[in-house]
């Protein structure tokens, strides 16, 4: 006890404090709804995902705070998922402002059409779990509106295919050379030209993919590759890619090596007359570090066929034509691609369109009075809905099943696209009494109008988790974030989701009178869901929770945004307030446990102990068996000298273990209780 008494008078002399405190900033309520970010700033999302064109998206968010004298300690920010899409995936076709109603059933000379078909693509590895359909304001009934709507889902129609093999395969698939693009300016596509028969429709390419990787130069284990993989149909001129005739988008990650890859083509609608030579080639769209493809390529002919070509320094060329390649052998290879056609003769419905035979989930049957006339009408589908896989098709048919007099219901569309997506069909009678499936713009209107439909995809949760959170600290401005002062970056793949997690932001320093703390992320694949509140907690300049539109690179309070009241993120900002020390001598060089007075003690002692820096402080009371009694930090404190008051009113006289956790030191001592 004479030690202990030493020791704290040596302190006390040279330093006097006062007891810091871990404080909490907290401007919410409770839990009302979700962000995704990022998003557009009407709440909706792009026609095919983010970030469209034209569209003002939000991608940050922050909360202003008011604070009085404090160190930063950390910010508990609630994240409530992440996706690799978006996890409530909303595809929507059509725009608010209604052009054509287009009643089912439409008996139109000379075509009637029976049915109508939507088709969405799924945003990833998910599940069509709701879809909704617009109700026009005049559709119409003379016996009540007693007919049923019948909401079908097929997979699109796959006729039977031809393949032309190019490029000198062999049974092993052991390539003689690999082809990689980009490879800076110098080759940065490659092709093949490709031969159909007369009356027949052009279906898909196949490709050898022998390797691909996000970036030749990062090490084994980097991020999966995620450029755009671009493939491209032309007419064909010397040889050489002509005229553009349409293209078909994917991601590169899902493609995979060392197999042959299939795009479908069938959507472009290419179909010949005569024999004809088309021209399909390949690229890349840099999304972040440039990726690369190699292709295989068979051994050299003699003669060189020279349907192989490369776009090099701007140009396409035939592969025999390249300088790239000097005198190798190399220059008369053929790159291993195929093309997939069919006989327009055996086609009786468009390619790609509905297929009866192969129907996906169950079909929604309601009734049409049930429907709200001019609105939305959402439409749950039965039980987990349909599972997709990432950029898999599916048709929604909607059709009328009688009772009575014939019911009119109109489904609205906006005016004709300006370019042909092939995402709306028709079931129809056509002048020669044939009934089956039509694109819309191969019917008498020769245009195609998307209908006023929409579809919600839940992506799972399985995705690998690859992006990165920022936690950004601005300055004030009018009320809105100002100036960037700090930011700490987090994983996404470390949080918990569903729940708050706890950010160390001890390196911040000082708390700011004023702030605002801005929660942003890279976007590459992992977007995100923020919580706000319910509107309860005070509102004002005080707090309030900002929105940054990239279109106008602009923030915006959250309250301007149409639809939208006062909320904030649930976000709360812990800091240490109270001076941890007035010294007239140098800070503690080491963590100390300088023990309890009294010692012997009845009920109550003070704890003091001794910090050289900042640090997350755990202290504990345990009885002699090692069983926990008691918890009195468990928090970050400052550098300095700290005491803690410990009640004992509820414990048995006897030993206790006093146990110091700090700055990756443990220190125990001894209390004695005597009552």
């Amino acid at each position: 006890m004479k030690s202990i008494l030493l020791t704290l008078t040596l302190l006390f002399s040279t330093v006097t404090f006062t007891a810091a405190q871990t404080l909490e900033l907290k401007n919410h309520g409770d839990l009302h709804r979700f962000w995704n970010l990022p998003v557009t700033a009407d709440g909706t999302v792009g026609f095919d995902g983010f970030p469209g064109t034209g569209l003002n998206f939000i991608n940050q968010m922050a909360t202003r705070f008011t604070a009085e004298e404090g160190q930063f300690s950390a910010v508990n920010l609630y994240i409530d998922g992440i996706t690799s899409g978006v996890r409530d995936s909303v595809i929507g076709y059509a725009g608010e402002a209604a052009a054509f109603a287009w009643p089912m059933p439409f008996n139109h000379v000379p075509q009637t059409f029976l049915k109508h078909a939507t088709r969405f693509t799924a945003p990833g590895e998910s599940r069509l779990t709701e879809v909704s359909i617009f109700a026009g304001a005049n559709s119409a009934s003379s016996d009540g509106f007693n007919d049923t709507l019948k909401v079908s889902f097929f997979r699109p129609f796959q006729p039977a295919t031809t393949t032309v093999k190019y490029g000198n395969e062999n049974a092993e698939n052991n390539p003689t050379w690999e082809f990689n693009f980009p490879v800076g300016e110098s080759r940065s596509a490659y092709g093949t030209r490709v031969t159909l028969p007369g009356g027949s429709l052009l279906v898909a390419t196949e490709f050898w993919v022998q390797n691909m990787n996000h970036n030749t130069f990062l090490p084994e284990g980097d991020a999966q590759p995620n450029d755009v993989f671009v493939v491209k149909v032309w007419t064909s001129s010397e040889g050489l890619p002509g005229t553009q005739l349409g293209e078909v988008r994917l991601n590169l990650a899902d493609l995979t090596i060392k197999e042959w890859n299939r795009v479908t083509l069938q959507s472009l609608n290419i179909v010949t007359e005569v024999e004809t030579d088309f021209v399909i080639t390949f690229e890349l769209e840099r999304v972040d570090l440039q990726d690369h493809v190699a292709f295989s390529a068979g051994a050299a002919t003699s003669p060189v066929i020279g349907r192989s070509v490369v776009r090099e320094n701007g140009n396409w060329i035939t592969i025999s034509e390249s300088a790239s390649f000097g005198t190798t052998a190399a220059k008369g290879s053929e790159l291993w691609i195929r093309a997939q056609y069919t006989p327009v003769s055996q086609i009786v419905n468009d390619p790609g369109t509905p297929d009866n035979t192969l129907p996906v989930g169950e079909p929604i049957k309601v009734v049409l009075s049930d429907l709200e006339r001019n609105d939305w009408n959402s439409l749950r589908l039965p039980g987990n809905g349909i599972e997709l896989k990432r950029n898999e098709d599916v048709w929604m048919v909607t059709e009328l099943i009688t009772v009575g007099s014939v019911d009119v219901l109109d489904l609205i569309s906006a005016g004709a696209e300006p370019q042909v997506r092939n995402r709306t069909a028709v079931f129809l009678i056509d002048e020669q009494g044939v009934i089956r499936w039509r694109f819309m713009q191969n019917t008498q209107f020769n245009n195609e109008y998307l209908l006023r439909k929409r579809a919600t995809f839940t992506t799972e949760d399985n995705t690998q988790i690859t992006d990165t959170i920022f936690l950004v600290l601005y300055d004030d401005s009018d009320g809105l974030p100002g100036d960037f002062l700090e930011l700490v970056e987090l994983p996404l793949a470390g949080v918990q989701q569903g729940t708050f997690n706890r950010i160390d932001v001890s390196s911040w320093g000082a708390l700011r009178p004023v702030f605002h703390i801005g929660v942003t992320s890279a976007f590459q694949n992992n977007p995100f869901a923020l919580a706000t509140d319910d509107g309860t907690f005070a509102s004002g300049d005080e707090h309030t929770t900002s929105v940054y539109l990239t279109g106008t690179e602009e923030w915006v309070k959250l309250s301007s945004l149409e639809g939208e009241t006062d909320g904030n993120l649930l976000l709360n900002v812990e800091y240490v307030k109270g001076t941890n020390l007035e010294t007239r001598d140098q800070l503690p060089s080491e963590v100390q446990l300088i023990g309890n007075f009294p010692n012997p003690f009845n009920p109550t002692t003070t704890i003091h102990f001794s910090l050289p820096e900042s640090s997350h402080v755990l202290v504990e009371v345990f009885d002699m068996m090692g069983r926990p009694v008691a918890k009195l930090q468990d928090a970050p404190l400052g550098a300095g000298v700290h005491q803690l008051e410990f009640n004992a009113a509820t414990l048995a006289s006897g030993t206790y273990l006093l146990r110091l956790q700090a700055s990756g030191q443990v220190i125990t001592s001894k209390m004695l209780l005597i009552k």
